[in-house]
């Protein structure tokens, strides 16, 4: 059995007590996304794109029109939004990149996706902690039934900043066991 817990090497990991997440390290965008269109958003919308094409591709519905998107997030796009905030904050800079701000909010990972695939029922997200992938589960489910979509494509997207690395680990949100026992 493999695990994908590793010791965090995008940011500096000294100050934390927990050292380990499981990241996406080698992850290359252009395999799934054209450049134009991936230039224009953050890792976390480029990834679940990549996820949905592939879930798509293995197994196409009847049609993408009649197909949805809903996505969980604990904590949606905090990379991009400390980025656009610093930018905006920024005493010498005159005004923030609005397109960083369309890339912002917590919904832009599944808007990606929907318009990427060329979906056009349900396009949600939920944003509520550690529960967001379970609630968006069963809100694909409530989709399904009540007859809005034919299909959805449904899963979690999150991201790990130092930022959000610092609050989970203060508030003990982080294991303190170390990594996980290997094969």
């Amino acid at each position: 059995k493999k695990s994908g817990m590793a010791t965090i090497k995008r940011f500096d990991i000294s100050p934390f007590r927990s050292s380990a997440a499981a990241l996406v390290n080698d992850f290359d965008a252009d395999k799934y996304i054209a450049i134009r269109s991936g230039r224009k958003m953050n890792r976390l919308s480029q990834m679940a794109v990549a996820a949905s094409k592939t879930a798509f591709a293995a197994r196409p519905p009847r049609g993408a029109e009649e197909t949805g998107v809903c996505f969980g997030t604990g904590f949606g796009c905090i990379e991009t939004a400390e980025s656009y905030l610093n930018k905006l904050f920024d005493e010498a800079a005159p005004f923030a990149d609005p397109m960083d701000f369309t890339e912002s909010v917590a919904n832009a990972p599944a808007a990606n996706a929907a318009i990427e695939i060329g979906c056009s029922k349900l396009n949600a997200t939920v944003t509520h902690r550690e529960g967001s992938a379970g609630i968006a589960v069963v809100q694909s489910a409530l989709a399904l039934m009540e007859g809005h979509a034919n299909a959805v494509i449904c899963g979690g997207v999150e991201e790990v900043t130092p930022h959000l690395y610092n609050v989970l680990d203060k508030t003990g949100a982080l294991s303190r066991q170390g990594m996980p026992a290997g094969p």
